[in-house]
């Protein structure tokens, strides 16, 4: 037979197979679950984010005369304690400390005693208490601040103060939230807020509060571009891995041509125990622009300035008893964390740099009165408390402030 004799087949006489549907609300069920991971995985995302708080300290900074020698204050209200550092020129910088305000006056004193500068210890001998004082009047934030200084050896002068700059908090947290511990990730920065609007305080304000966000992002971010660093930030935290780093910034010098800070920072990742550094920030203003400073700035490229710094950096650190007093000799980059103060150049020296980390931190003051034969008759210098010009008077009749050599400024 033909292929086109063959007959067709005819189809089966039943209905279609209708395909089998499952109830609405099952299949909904299902659709919920499937996205559950993804929600799960969304909510970890969304509570682990970074987020940044910004709020007011109760935290001011004062300049002005104590007498008729220039005065600094930085003063810390806290619910209980307020205390406060005060510096006068040529003084030192001493800590003070004072209750609750409960009266039209509040009085900050020495919180321990000490040995006059003039008695030698020895057997039997006891610690004197001078009755140092700071008695501010009316709200010690205030703009304006007046009172009185007493040194505790009978000299008692009038005090008058204004606010440079106040407090301000930022917290930036990130991680996840485990049994009240707090978040993963902490990152807190004290910091200032400059008074006034001249170009001076606002390009400081303005590389003071970059540092500060670059520093949060950070400490306090989500590292995506590092798997390691990622996983560690999304880790459970426990009593041992919840990381922490707290930045305080301090206003050692502010005049309308230079401004000091130096940052105090300490960081804690769950080892034996935090790590701390410091940090700086010197901003001078040239009667036109504004320039962030080195060290170098301040001194004569063809004077040996930095190993005269050296040698009163050891000098001091031995009579402090550092561990590794020498060690800036070393490492001569130890110089650059310093700070301007009314009493001279600040060198801050972190735990480790000249010593074991039990002996914590060292500070050397430099008086410029020490310093006058290296500094710069131009540039950032002249903006120092006590700059060149008023410094040639320190030296004896008959010898420059220019021409002392290296041991001119020993003892």
């Amino acid at each position: 037979m033909s292929a086109s004799t063959i007959p067709a087949c005819e189809p089966a006489d039943h209905p279609p197979r209708r395909r089998r549907q499952w109830p609405l609300s099952l299949r909904l069920f299902m659709l919920i679950l499937l996205a559950l991971p993804c929600v799960g995985v969304v909510a970890i995302v969304w509570r682990a984010r970074p987020l940044t708080q910004i709020q007011v300290d109760q935290r001011a900074c004062f300049e002005g005369l104590a007498g008729d020698v220039p005065a600094f204050l930085d003063i810390r209200l806290n619910d209980m304690l307020v205390s406060a550092d005060w510096s006068v020129a040529d003084g030192g910088t001493l800590d003070l400390i004072g209750g609750l305000k409960t009266t039209p006056e509040l009085t900050l004193t020495r919180p321990y005693a000490f040995l006059d500068s003039n008695d030698e210890p020895g057997d039997g001998q006891i610690w004197k208490s001078r009755e140092a004082r700071l008695v501010l009047a009316g709200d010690p934030l205030a703009r304006q601040v007046t009172g009185r200084w007493s040194d505790g050896a009978g000299v008692e002068v009038p005090v008058t103060l204004t606010r440079i700059a106040r407090g301000q908090i930022l917290r930036r947290t990130a991680g996840l939230i485990f049994q009240g511990r707090g978040r993963a990730v902490e990152y807190v920065a004290h910091y200032p807020i400059l008074e006034g609007t001249d170009p001076l305080g606002a390009a400081t304000q303005h590389a003071l509060e970059q540092r500060v966000r670059q520093d949060a992002q950070e400490n306090a971010g989500l590292p995506w571009n590092d798997l390691d660093d990622c996983w560690m930030t999304f880790r459970e935290p426990s009593a041992l891995n919840n990381w922490s780093c707290t930045d305080t910034w301090d206003v050692q010098y502010r005049d309308r041509r230079l401004v000091s800070l130096l940052c105090s920072s300490y960081q804690d990742t769950g080892g034996a125990h935090g790590n701390f550094r410091f940090d700086v920030l010197t901003v001078w203003w040239n009667g036109q622009t504004v320039e962030q400073d080195q060290l170098a700035d301040f001194f004569q490229p063809d004077t040996p300035w930095r190993d005269a710094l050296i040698a009163l950096c050891c000098e001091d650190l031995q009579r402090q008893e550092a561990s590794a007093a020498t060690a800036v000799q070393k490492i001569p980059e130890m110089l650059e964390q310093f700070t301007i103060r009314p009493d001279g150049l600040h060198v801050h020296f972190p735990p480790y740099a000249v010593g074991c980390y039990a002996e914590g931190p060292y500070e050397v003051c430099l008086p410029f009165s020490r310093l006058s034969p290296y500094l710069c008759d131009t540039g950032p210098a002249t903006a120092l408390p006590a700059p060149p010009d008023r410094l040639a008077s320190d030296h004896p009749p008959g010898k420059s402030s220019r021409g002392a050599s290296q041991t001119d400024l020993s003892p």
